[in-house]
């Protein structure tokens, strides 16, 4: 008996009837096999191309996981090292209401974007680990640990460059590295700066940007105004006065405050940030480049001092404080961006400069893509980033950090209340003032002498463990449109409750449009010492912190107690003291005499500075 033996074709082979030949899907027509159209009507036939293309990806992925894990592996460790801190110390900076690094998420895509734009450079150097690396590394290990121990994060941010140029060495090459530099570098603006450097960066913004908002206003007001004296403006600091814009009940005039939000000096921030981005990216000449970054700060300032201006014309034109607040908080800062990068674009166009990309590699040079074969040097390389980055993410749980930003401790008792013909009201800090000074405990008095009921004085004193918690008048006075007409360090001796001397800064400031005069002496202590600078202060506070963490590190080895090295700190304090008086159109040795002689008598009579000085 004949058996008959059927084979089974895959459906993809039998359409239409016919083994090997393929139907077109539009008008029915048999198809050659590889052939990617319809040669009767011209209809596009899937000839597996997508899946040839996943199978590749997949591949090539596959492959580069297969060749790069190290690598892989020490950016997992690196993120993992620094999460805690201090990126999510970042990512809080950076989602504060009106901060001024709010583009800061955008910063790594953007550098990982500069990094994928020279993929093609990156294909052709070969990599080549070098052991310079380590210079970088390892003495970045105890300032990382340092910083997050002491909660700074100013310090962090240095050991995370040191970190990431070092590990590029060793992983890369110096040859890969130079080329990662800049993307690496662009980095820094996502990192907040200090506190210290903002207050003295940002006023110099904020007071430019103010004077070029109130000559718009005032020449504005010369042209649209039926009165001879236009719209009144004038300015006094960061403030900007008017009889036109919106006032409060009782008030003639209205007042357009400009803010360190509003400085300026947040855009200035964002401008040079994208500015650098697309700078680095135009293929262009260098001195192109070098415009075009230079023309940052001008051009900040006159679109910031433009859109102030522009919410004052908001108010007066409407007569609504509400609508000039809504426009502030809406399209005022939309006005400013559209504004700032038409401009730059304008200019760059006008140069020339719009061959916007990275070039390709010259023809010529050797291609080093797919070279991923592990040396024994490379190994070991690899194998000691990991180590190093291990052993970080390893401190990070053997060492407890500090509670640097626990609140500081006033007793209220140790101030008085009243002493001699004195008496003194409370006053409550405001909410701006409790945000900016953060973890400090504040006692803030105002004091009339009963004996002279027009003679007041005013005493601040704050407590804190934060060196953020303290900051310069020199600062704050100009921000609140008045002047600094002396400043020098002046000796206090006292007699009561006990005999001690400290250096104190003196300063006096008055306001031109008011005509009013204040001075004000103040100074710091820690430790038994005083300090009439806030720049000394915190170099002290972070010495101190310093030599904890060395304590910490000696009890490891069985020289001492980390316990009370902890007990130490927890116990450290450091405070401020502040008095004013107005200056009563005295002379300057009258007015301060008569400070001092009150600042005696409150420490005199304060139990608090029978211990501290």
């Amino acid at each position: 008996m004949l058996m008959l033996h059927r084979r089974t074709l895959p459906a993809s082979d039998v359409i239409g009837g016919t083994a090997g030949m393929r139907e077109c899907r539009k008008c029915g027509a048999e198809l050659a096999e590889g052939v990617d159209a319809c040669p009767k009507c011209g209809e596009q036939v899937d000839s597996g191309g997508e899946k040839k293309a996943t199978r590749n990806l997949t591949t090539t992925l596959l492959g580069a996981l297969k060749g790069y894990w190290p690598h892989i592996l020490v950016g997992v460790l690196f993120i993992v090292m620094q999460w805690q801190f201090p990126f999510v110390e970042w990512w809080k900076s950076w989602q504060k209401p009106h901060s001024y690094y709010s583009h800061g998420p955008l910063v790594p895509l953007i550098s990982l974007f500069m990094v994928w734009a020279n993929r093609k450079r990156l294909a052709q150097i070969k990599i080549q680990p070098s052991w310079l690396g380590l210079i970088l590394v390892l003495p970045s290990i105890p300032f990382f640990i340092f910083g997050r121990w002491t909660g700074s994060g100013n310090v962090c941010a240095i050991t995370f460059l040191t970190f990431l140029v070092g590990a590029a060495l060793m992983l890369f090459g110096s040859r890969m590295t130079r080329l990662l530099m800049f993307p690496i570098l662009y980095l820094l603006f996502m990192v907040p700066m200090p506190s210290t450097l903002l207050d003295r960066a940002s006023f110099p913004v904020q007071k430019a940007s103010t004077t070029l908002a109130a000559k718009v206003l005032h020449y504005s007001g010369m042209v649209f105004s039926d009165s001879d004296g236009g719209w009144g403006i004038r300015q006094a600091g960061n403030l900007i006065y008017s009889p036109k814009l919106p006032a409060g009940p009782g008030e003639s005039e209205g007042v357009l405050r400009v803010e360190g939000e509003c400085s300026g000096f947040r855009m200035l921030i964002s401008l040079i940030t994208f500015t650098a981005f697309f700078v680095y990216m135009l293929n262009t000449h260098w001195w192109k480049k070098v415009l075009l970054m230079g023309i940052s700060l001008p051009l900040s300032l006159f679109v910031n001092g433009l859109r102030i201006a522009v919410i004052g014309y908001v108010g007066i034109w409407t007569e609504s404080a509400e609508a000039m607040f809504k426009f502030h908080d809406s399209w005022a800062m939309v006005f400013e961006l559209v504004l700032s990068f038409a401009i730059l674009f304008g200019i760059a166009r006008l140069i020339k400069a719009v061959d916007f990309g990275i070039p390709d590699p010259k023809e010529g040079e050797q291609a080093a893509a797919g070279d991923i074969r592990r040396t024994k040097s490379s190994t070991i390389s690899q194998a000691a980033v990991t180590g190093l980055f291990c052993l970080i993410i390893f401190t990070n749980y053997a060492i407890k950090p500090l509670e640097a930003t626990a609140r500081g401790e006033l007793n209220r008792e140790s101030f008085p209340p009243t002493f001699g013909s004195w008496f003194s009201q409370d006053l409550k800090m405001d909410s701006l003032t409790q945000q900016e000074l953060k973890t400090a405990d504040m006692l803030n008095r105002f004091y009339i002498n009963g004996a002279h009921d027009v003679e007041t004085a005013s005493a601040l004193v704050q407590a804190a463990r934060d060196t953020d918690a303290f900051h310069d008048p020199h600062s704050c006075i100009p921000g609140g449109g008045s002047s600094i007409d002396e400043d020098r360090i002046i000796t206090i001796r006292f007699d009561k409750p006990r005999p001690f001397e400290v250096k104190a800064t003196y300063l006096r400031f008055s306001n031109k449009d008011t005509g009013d005069s204040f001075l004000l002496v103040y100074w710091y202590s820690t430790d038994n010492h005083s300090y009439p600078r806030t720049s000394q202060v915190r170099l002290v506070m972070r010495a101190e912190q310093l030599k904890d963490l060395q304590a910490i590190a000696k009890s490891w080895f069985g020289v001492g107690s980390a316990e009370q090295a902890e007990a130490n700190y927890k116990n450290r304090q450091s405070y401020c003291y502040r008095f004013s008086t107005p200056a009563y159109y005295e002379d300057s040795k009258t007015s301060l005499a008569r400070l001092q002689k009150f600042i005696k008598e409150f420490v005199a009579n304060s139990p608090h500075f029978e211990q501290q000085d």
